[in-house]
């Protein structure tokens, strides 16, 4: 018997919708589709952030300041800080194509931000899988810190991407051991290294991963020296190229911070003051919690700008301000004592809630769950490597924070506007006049009375202690 034309009908209708979704499910499959979803899901989110972002972080006016430094020429102001670095360079391009400072950043933090994606999108596949990698991009998409930090005008996202990169084309050139693999893996690990200090750590796989590939493969030991030798001359090519490109009207050559090696020369042969030294130090010298060297030390302490009674004292508990206790802000003149070093196990509180806040309670329940289900894989050191390096990178934090004195509080001071978004840097870091500086000086004061109430009973007390003097003054 046959069919009629409209059931015929109803049944390739009937077809049809049951292949769409099977279909659909082939075209997500796709990895240039997938990628291109994740890119979305990384851009969208920091677009509207940076739209929606009316004011920047404290630190982000030191490196526009710097930015701004280096465009007009004041190298020696320029360099002070950073040294030869790669994000301030970036500014300035940027600036230079008709971009206000604040916008170029937060541009520049949306682009890094979400093309960090493809490298390590790509990194992930090639060492464990698709899958895989593509639920790491979708949680590094949407990890609001993340997005809060990639869209600030400050070095994160370019340290991201430029790291990610370098994770991707080192771990690509041992395996496939191709020229061009080791040179865009030396450009990223020396375009890292000089946008902040943890670049250094990129040299910890170098290390592994190459000494692991020249055990095991005896006949391309001598293309992996080779290799590896290319990747670590990038570094001084960089250096190099900075030298007679954006600073050939520099007075002298620069070759870059060297704060991380004195770090662990102080580290290796600790310096100790002799008490002669230390009871001939004058009366008024500003205080400090630790001789060491800073490896990545704090913003430049600008000088005070106009601030006002009501707003002047305020304490911040999660972000990092202008001024704090045991770092390089002058407070022998205001006639404060600088208070005891917190303890280590304050330290430790501080430091442990400051890491589980930041990543997120669901975020290091997910990592430690990747973990367990990948530790068959550790046991082969190029895998081995990632929980090593995580808790290597981890107690170096605390070194850097406990050590020299950076994990502590700190105290945030309003100021006015200068009416004039052009005018916002110098206006930010010129002094103050006498009046307003005595105000800051008051704030200052109000603010160390409350330190050690800071200490016993927290920072919930202390801010409520510390706004109601400041209200009354």
């Amino acid at each position: 018997m046959a069919e009629s034309p409209a059931l015929a009908q109803r049944s390739r209708a009937a077809t049809d919708g049951s292949a769409r979704p099977a279909q659909f499910a082939q075209w997500l499959a796709r990895t240039p589709v997938r990628l291109g979803l994740l890119l979305l899901a990384c851009a969208v989110p920091r677009v509207i952030v940076a739209y929606r972002l009316t004011a920047v972080s404290d630190d982000a006016f030191s490196y526009l300041h710097v930015a701004d430094s280096l465009e007009r020429g004041r190298f020696t102001q320029a360099l002070d800080y950073l040294n030869l670095n790669v994000y301030p360079v970036v500014l300035v391009a940027l600036h230079k194509l008709g971009l206000e400072w604040t916008v170029a950043g937060k541009v520049w933090g949306v682009l890094m931000g979400t093309a960090i994606a493809i490298p390590l999108f790509g990194w992930l596949r090639r060492m464990f899988d698709e899958r895989l990698a593509t639920a790491g991009v979708f949680l590094y998409a949407v990890h609001p810190k993340l997005i809060e930090f990639s869209v600030e005008p400050i070095r994160e996202a370019t340290l991201w991407f430029f790291f990610v990169l370098g994770l991707d084309f080192l771990w690509r050139s041992f395996e496939e051991r191709r020229w061009w693999q080791f040179a865009v893996a030396g450009a990223a690990l020396a375009l890292a290294l000089h946008t902040r200090i943890e670049g250094w750590f990129l040299l910890a796989p170098l290390a592994v991963w190459g000494a692991v590939c020249w055990w095991r493969v005896p006949a391309a030991r001598m293309r992996l020296t080779v290799g590896v030798l290319l990747c670590l001359a990038m570094t001084p090519l960089l250096v190099l190229a900075l030298n007679v490109t954006v600073l050939a009207r520099h007075s002298q050559w620069e070759f870059g911070r060297m704060t991380p090696f004195a770090l662990v020369a102080h580290w290796v042969r600790p310096v100790a003051t002799p008490p002669a030294q230390q009871t001939d130090a004058p009366a008024n010298a500003a205080p400090t919690l630790a001789a060491a060297p800073t490896a990545e030390p704090s913003p430049p302490a600008a000088a005070p700008a106009p601030v006002a009674a009501a707003d002047a004292t305020s304490v911040k508990s999660e972000t990092v301000g202008s001024a704090s206790v045991g770092s390089s802000a002058d407070l022998s003149n205001s006639g404060v004592a600088a208070p005891a070093k917190p303890g280590r196990a304050f330290l430790a509180r501080r430091y442990l809630f400051d890491f589980v806040h930041t990543l997120g309670v669901q975020y290091l329940v997910l990592a430690l769950i990747g973990f367990w289900s990948l530790r068959a894989r550790f046991r082969d050191p190029r895998f081995g490597l990632l929980p090593l390096w995580t808790v290597a990178t981890l107690i170096a934090i605390w070194i850097q924070l406990a050590h020299v004195g950076e994990m502590i509080w700190r105290m945030r001071l309003g100021i006015g506007h200068p009416g004039n978004k052009t005018e916002v840097i110098d206006y930010v870091l010129t002094r103050a006049p006498r009046a307003e500086e005595d105000l800051i000086l008051e704030a200052v004061s109000t603010a160390a009375d409350c330190i050690p109430l800071l200490l016993e009973q927290g920072a919930e007390r202390a801010m409520t202690r510390l706004h109601s003097r400041a209200g009354k003054t």
